[in-house]
């Protein structure tokens, strides 16, 4: 734990930044006017740019008698590629959609843009099956620019030139997680050469969950019924009159599936997330905001369920992680009373970044470890409507490049105290 009592006159303040840095009839003739999607926010594909909610002003952060002595940073890797099954899709099922939407254009139906039914002629899938999950030019790019912010608000911390005894960097062994370990450095130090990288095979520290077998079998089984909240909506209500309205849309005379409108709405978020532009995606705007709202909806409850305040063993199996945390917390307070002036720069010193890249299910479980993003009442299957302003927010909390980050700050002052701020990078 944290120690609470007196050293010295010092005060020890461990500041807690959360980055995370939010019936209509089947067939509408077209008309001159047509409309756009607005919103931004896709659950767990949301482009971290569109998830920022606060300033992000390189001004320092700064308390009065304080220093900065530690950072330990948190964070999912930038945006990817889609996985081999989105990839499927996006080649068995998305072209077969396409041809309807431009079919029905042509008979003057549905609602759909002109401009974006051209865009969506001349589609083209521009990456092949070797490029599944690996992290995008736009990923890259998040993290050099989380890097360079941190470096900005907290530059105490990276006056010292790289070394690997006190900057360690740590991934799980995926590349995308990789890759974003080396695009952070570079945002640091100018350069991803040179760097020492942990990259562990079976992490039970970045991916405690893959060891638990208990949580495997009872939560994220798909036989298991952990997951009900979340497969009921798919056919409750709110998402009937969803797939209703984005078929009446695209000027479709039958329903699509929530399989086809799914593989539309991934089109949309990672067309979105990988590439910037002032306009919306093509692919977005086959969509309302309110269609986009419910589909959102949608995902936070699956991710409550399986990795947040769903059921206990989601969070309780976290600890390893939080642990680490205080550890190296406690190893620096030790340090810094035990060093002499004059070993400062000593090589035994503990060390001064700490810098992790991991994925939804650790970042997640972390969260609801900490009790952060808590809802006063659970999600659940009817709550879409009356949770407009839910805090478990994945398009907030857990967007690509999301990141948990804890400063250690030393203050004059004769006690220990914890304190908090959420802030955006």
């Amino acid at each position: 734990m944290i120690p609470t009592r007196p050293v010295s006159s010092w005060l020890w303040t461990l500041l807690v930044v959360v980055l995370v840095v939010a019936s209509c009839s089947f067939v509408s003739v077209l008309s001159q006017e047509c409309s756009r999607a607005t919103y931004t926010l896709f659950a767990s594909k949301t482009a971290y740019r569109n998830a920022l909610r606060a300033s992000t002003s390189p001004e320092p952060v700064t308390y009065p008698g304080c220093k900065a002595m530690q950072i330990y940073v948190l964070a999912r890797h930038g945006t990817r590629y889609p996985g081999a099954s989105d990839v499927q899709d996006m080649i068995n099922k998305v072209p077969r959609i396409r041809d309807m939407i431009v079919n029905a254009s042509a008979a003057k139906l549905g609602e759909v843009c002109l401009e974006d039914v051209e865009s969506l002629k001349n589609w083209k899938l521009d990456f092949n099956g070797s490029s599944t999950n690996l992290l995008t030019l736009e990923g890259r790019n998040e993290l050099i620019g989380i890097a360079q912010r941190l470096q900005a608000k907290f530059p105490s911390l990276f006056v010292q030139p790289y070394s690997p005894s006190r900057y360690l960097f740590r991934s799980t062994n995926t590349p995308r997680t990789e890759e974003s370990a080396k695009a952070f450095a570079q945002g640091l130090f100018d350069t991803d050469k040179g760097i020492q990288y942990d990259i562990i095979e079976d992490d039970k520290l970045l991916r405690f969950y893959k060891s638990c077998t208990k949580w495997e079998k009872e939560v994220d089984d798909g036989d298991s019924d952990a997951l009900d909240e979340y497969y009921h909506y798919l056919h409750y209500t709110d998402m009937k009159e969803t797939l209703v309205s984005v078929s009446s849309r695209l000027g479709l005379t039958d329903t699509l599936p929530f399989d086809d409108v799914w593989a539309l709405y991934e089109m949309c978020r990672f067309d979105t997330s990988w590439n910037p532009r002032s306009t919306s995606s093509s692919w977005c705007n086959l969509f309302s905001d309110s269609d986009l709202e419910v589909l959102e909806y949608a995902e936070d409850l699956h991710y409550y369920w399986k990795n947040g305040y769903g059921f206990p063993i989601n969070y309780e199996q976290a600890c390893p992680v939080l642990k680490d945390l205080v550890d190296n917390i406690n190893r620096s307070i030790t340090a810094d009373r035990e060093i002499s002036t004059e070993d400062q720069n000593s090589s035994s010193q503990p060390p001064i970044g700490l810098f992790h890249f991991s994925h939804s299910g650790m970042l997640l479980k972390v969260y609801a470890r900490l009790g952060l993003f808590e809802d006063e009442v659970p999600l659940k299957v009817d709550g879409f409507k009356t949770n407009k302003q839910r805090r478990w927010r994945t398009s907030l909390i857990d967007p690509f490049a999301a990141n948990l980050v804890f400063v250690l700050f030393k203050c004059e002052s004769d006690d220990f105290k914890v304190a908090d701020r959420k802030s955006v990078v």
